[in-house]
């Protein structure tokens, strides 16, 4: 022990390893230098018995206090005096405690603990709980004897009342190293939203929100954890135990050796936080033209990682249009393969999830196929551009009239943003000199953007000679001709006649 006196504790920082639990991390040895004085404001009477229940002595005894900070002692040597007022040196090592004290592990850690949760913690603020602490710690560290605090002097029969002090210490000392149930879970949530677990084990008391993480922020109420994730998160949280402000020391000199209280280990809760990010896409399908756009039920996508090009899932919109999926940090690909016929559907549509996203909202609209069609009227043999021609279009399932109109100058009709559909093409007047085209030309719009072209080609009329009737009036000239000579024969003949008689 003199050896042990005499020998020189060096400072050396506190290292604790923070794991589940650890019980009584040793550290290295420190001194700390203080006085120990006995407070008479605080006295009880103490009755002492051997194993065998006889009475061996009674005691008065007082609160011993540190001068540094009036923290309270506790006396580890029952039956030696205390010298109130003396010096005394400090060592906050479980093995030096060991060696100093002669005694077992088990004892020493017994100590601290029932010296943590006596006097001071939580509401444990009378004075008894000082006396039923002490007690309780001369029962560890002297087995041999049994110890009963008395209301007075007169008797010194046990009081029973201390009863439920005994039972609460022991209770919580026992209940040490149990862990909130919840402790170890993964807690799938939603980035923005709140969830709240309840401990069933009962000991969340005990533990602080000492949460530093701007991404979550945790409360204790009353048995209750509440967490929110204010962003997406994919990790661990802490809870730590609530800490006296100075670990447990044991205290060498004024003719003993006292224990302060103190937080005997720093204790943790490890909880593995899964803040999702909410996906909200909103699909619609619609006409720019006009403004107007309606909730586009059954639209199908694939969803993808984008890094992997792998696919993860298929979603469909519900009848509002709307799109959900919870996603973890990654980057990601949605990819449409069905939708509303005659819709064009969206590009691929990426983004990325990290811890800086509380929420990621799309909204996809999707318009009207519509193509272009440029017409042409050519002659059928020469390819010439015939202007003036009258056609007429319809849609090929309904038989409407979409359009009527001629060609151009050059021979051409261009028509903008036809609609998704089947139609046909009637030729309704020809231009002169050219027969009527009476056959339908079929087209079909299938994607915005394209331009359809369509040629309808003409057969120039061609005027055949007459040849019967240009001999029908050769014949009328000759028998003419011949009926005038034959007119002036006879004219003649009688002329000649005349003048002969």
């Amino acid at each position: 022990m003199k050896e042990l006196k005499k020998k020189i504790f060096g400072i050396f920082l506190i290292t604790i390893t923070l794991v589940n639990f650890i019980p009584f991390t040793n550290v290295n040895a420190q001194i700390l230098q203080d006085t120990l004085y006995q407070d008479d404001n605080y006295k009880f009477w103490v009755a002492i018995y051997n194993r065998a229940g006889t009475k061996m002595v009674k005691t008065q005894e007082s609160m011993i206090r540190r001068q540094s900070d009036n923290a309270p002692v506790y006396c580890i040597q029952p039956h030696i005096q205390f010298n109130s007022g003396s010096g005394v040196t400090g060592v906050i090592d479980s093995n030096a405690m060991l060696s100093m004290t002669n005694m077992l592990a088990e004892q020493i850690e017994r100590i601290k603990l029932i010296a943590y949760y006596g006097y001071g913690y939580g509401n444990h603020t009378s004075a008894e709980w000082y006396y039923a602490t002490q007690l309780l710690i001369w029962s560890i560290t002297n087995p041999g004897y049994a110890y009963a605090i008395a209301d007075n002097d007169a008797s010194l029969t046990p009081s029973s009342r201390y009863d439920a002090y005994y039972n609460e210490l022991n209770s919580l000392v026992a209940n040490h190293t149990t862990q909130p149930s919840f402790y170890g879970k993964k807690v799938e949530m939603i980035a923005g939203e709140t969830v709240t677990l309840q401990d069933t084990n009962q000991v969340l008391s005990k533990y602080y929100e000492g949460i530093s993480n701007s991404n979550i922020s945790a409360k204790i109420d009353g048995n209750n954890l509440i967490i929110t994730a204010k962003t997406g998160y994919e990790g661990e949280i802490k809870l730590f135990t609530k800490k006296n402000p100075n670990p447990p020391t044991l205290y060498e000199g004024a003719n003993q050796y006292c224990m302060s209280a103190g937080d005997p280990v720093a204790g943790l809760v490890y909880l593995d936080i899964f803040a999702k990010v909410r996906f909200t896409g909103t699909k619609y399908y619609g006409s720019n033209k006009d403004g107007i756009y309606k909730y586009e039920k059954d639209a199908e996508f694939e969803l993808y990682n984008d890094n992997t090009n792998k696919l993860i899932t298929t979603l469909k919109s519900n009848d509002d249009g709307i799109i959900t999926y919870d996603f973890g940090f990654g980057k990601y690909r949605l990819h449409q393969i069905k939708g509303k016929e005659g819709y064009d559907f969206i590009s691929d549509y990426k983004f990325t999830i990290d811890n800086t996203k509380t929420k990621e909202v799309a909204i996809f609209k999707n318009e009207l196929i519509t193509s272009d069609l440029e017409f042409t009227k050519t002659d059928f043999s020469t390819g010439e551009l015939l202007l003036n021609t009258l056609i007429e279009i319809y849609n090929a399932d309904t038989d409407e009239l979409i359009f009527s109109g001629r060609t151009d100058e050059n021979g051409s009709i261009s028509i903008k943003n036809i609609s998704f559909g089947k139609y046909y093409i009637l030729e309704k007047k020809a231009p002169d000199g050219y027969e009527l085209n009476n056959e339908k030309m079929y087209f079909e719009v299938t994607t915005s953007g394209k331009i359809i072209k369509c040629n309808m080609k003409d057969h120039k009329i061609i005027k055949v000679p007459d040849t019967l009737t240009h001999d029908y009036h050769l014949i009328e000239i000759t028998s003419g001709l011949i009926f005038l000579i034959g007119l002036g024969v006879v004219i003649y003949g009688i002329k000649r006649k005349n003048k002969d008689k």
